[in-house]
């Protein structure tokens, strides 16, 4: 995997796998992905300094449900963060719609200026 710094400007859309060659950590690896049972979700959007997207995590050893987290790729530092809590979407719809507002909530008040 190319961890190069790639740039795009704000407000930019993307696909995974820009965000993907964006980041520069492991977050992407297969090993990594493999290890906690993650799946990504192929929507991204912008807003305010980073990308959402949304992951799901099942926690394979104790046989847990497969929960979902929004995330945010930090255009300044190409790191991952969560946002409104890792697994705090019990759904995936629940997760994208709340993502969807995030992204509305960030475009209108874009536009306003």
């Amino acid at each position: 995997m190319d961890h190069s710094v790639v740039s795009y400007p704000i407000g930019t859309y993307l696909d995974i796998e820009q965000v993907e060659s964006s980041h520069k950590g492991h977050f992407f690896d297969p090993a990594t992905l493999r290890f906690f049972s993650s799946r990504i979700s192929s929507e991204v959007l912008p807003v305010g300094d980073g990308w959402l997207f949304i992951t799901s995590e099942q926690d394979k050893f104790v046989g847990g449900p497969r929960l979902y987290t929004i995330r945010k790729l930090v255009h300044a530092t190409r790191g991952i963060e969560s946002v409104g809590g890792f697994q705090h979407y019990e759904t995936m719809r629940r997760a994208k719609r709340e993502m969807r507002k995030l992204h509305a909530a960030w475009k209108e008040s874009h536009e306003a200026k």
